[in-house]
């Protein structure tokens, strides 16, 4: 038997308790105390005390800078842990690292390291050691299907259809960056596309294409763009770019499309639809009339987000999972809340029934050549040690070669890479689902109710 010592009257312990047991396929039965339930060898039991540790806003920097390895201490029979464990890992996923967002120590610290789920790890590598020295078996329930070491989550924003104010924007930009050439193919491609009938940024075909040469299948977020476009702010020219209707004839047919053929449509949240919750659900209905079925995924336009707003809003929507907690465009890539992943959020003292799958590698953050190739390899490598998820967010536009060269080849190399070290390699409904159902499922180790 293993016994749990530790404080169960703070929420945020057991918000990180809570998500310690689903993350690792435990089930709880929390009270004053709580018991690990193992396969015994023999009569000892092992008593896993885990110190209160006191911290706020000012000394929380220095603490998870903590070398928790040498916060430890092991026995015949007893583990001594002098972090509390539990409450910083619900401290970090309740999103207290946003208040740290302009501090370099932590920015640079999320581009690199899940430091929630490196806590994690910690404490269950610390529970198997001290559990073989007891003579007893933890058995940890798969993270993923068959056995495979991490998963991949394949998403696309579709955000413009066509291509219209671009033109200029994209020629100006090629002037200021003092690349002639591709001002001027801006230029000419204006009037070439209008007269021969073409759509640089329709690249469906060559998505499809390409996926089904990988065996694989992604999840495409549609968007229903309604954010005022005013001609003398071009901080809002976007919103006139991304403006199409779910029931145009072409969109409503690529739309069922792939739906029929096996991926996932998500909705898209408009511009202002994530603090406005009838919208949301406005949205989200049209698309559904539009499938005719259920619509399981967000992901907000921009990732913007007001939390906990947003997540009340698409959790009273229906929404299964959220997939727009990430870096934004320019930020970097990496763990923005420290952890990569699926988790319930912490609101009001609750784990909110939304599942959050956040957002790892964006595209508009890397570059194709070998610096971004390098830094795309590290974070794959930083998954696959933690066993998490890695999550694509590749805009369909940037599969058009000519506009965005060596984007589709990036794509392609991650989810190669990503077979090699055999990746579960899907979209985030699959993602979600299976995550959902791991949760309900019985079996792996239990906590049961227990004392010293």
């Amino acid at each position: 038997m293993i016994t749990f010592n530790c404080k169960t009257d703070d929420q945020l312990i057991l918000y990180g308790l809570e998500h310690f047991t689903q993350k690792f396929g435990l089930s709880a039965n929390i009270k004053s105390q709580i018991s690990l339930a193992c396969e015994e060898r023999d009569q000892n039991g092992l008593i896993v005390h885990v110190s209160e540790t006191e911290f706020n806003d000012n000394n929380f920097l220095d603490l998870i800078h903590t070398n928790i390895d040498k916060e430890v201490e092991f026995s015949e029979n007893r583990i001594d842990i002098y972090l509390d464990i539990f409450k910083v890992v619900g401290y970090i996923l309740s999103g207290a690292l946003e208040n740290y967002a302009e501090d370099k120590r932590i920015k640079d610290l999320l581009l690199k390291i899940p430091i929630a789920d490196h806590y994690e790890k910690k404490l269950f590598e610390f529970l198997i050691k001290a559990s073989k020295k007891c003579s007893l078996i933890i058995q940890q329930k798969p993270l993923w299907p068959e056995g495979k070491r991490f998963a991949v989550c394949l998403t696309h924003d579709v955000d413009e259809i066509r291509k219209t104010y671009q033109y200029l924007t994209q020629a100006v930009r090629g002037l200021r960056d003092r690349k002639l050439s591709k001002a001027v193919y801006q230029l000419r491609s204006f009037f070439t596309d209008k007269i021969l009938g073409r759509n640089p940024y329709w690249t469906f075909k060559e998505i499809i294409e390409l996926e089904e040469r990988l065996g694989v299948r992604s999840t495409f977020f549609f968007l229903k763009e309604t954010a005022k476009v005013d001609i003398f702010k071009p901080s809002t020219w976007h919103h006139y770019g991304r403006k199409y209707d779910f029931k145009e004839a072409d969109v409503a047919n690529i739309i069922r499309k792939l739906s029929s053929d096996g991926w996932e449509i998500g909705l898209h949240g408009s511009y202002e639809s994530y603090h406005d919750k009838e919208k949301l659900k406005h949205e989200k209905k049209e698309l559904e009339e539009l499938l005719e079925k259920k619509v399981s995924g967000i992901r907000q336009h921009h990732l913007n987000l007001k939390i906990p707003e947003t997540w009340e809003h698409q959790e009273e929507a229906g929404f299964e999972y959220d997939t727009s907690l990430g870096f934004k465009g320019g930020e970097g890539v990496g763990f923005r809340w420290g952890t990569c992943f699926p988790f319930h959020p912490f609101n009001n003292g609750r784990m909110m029934s939304i599942l959050e799958i956040p957002v790892t590698i964006m595209d508009i953050s890397v570059t194709p050549d070998s610096n971004g190739w390098k830094r795309c390899l590290e974070i794959i490598n930083t998954v696959e040690e933690y066993g998490g998820v890695l999550t694509l967010l590749w805009h369909h536009t940037v599969f058009n070669e000519r506009e965005y060269p060596g984007m589709k080849e990036l794509y392609e190399k991650i989810i190669e890479t990503c077979r090699g070290k055999n990746a579960w390699i899907t979209s985030a409904y699959s993602i979600a689902e299976w995550w959902l159902k791991r949760e309900l499922d019985e079996g792996g180790v239990k906590f049961v109710k227990g004392g010293t």
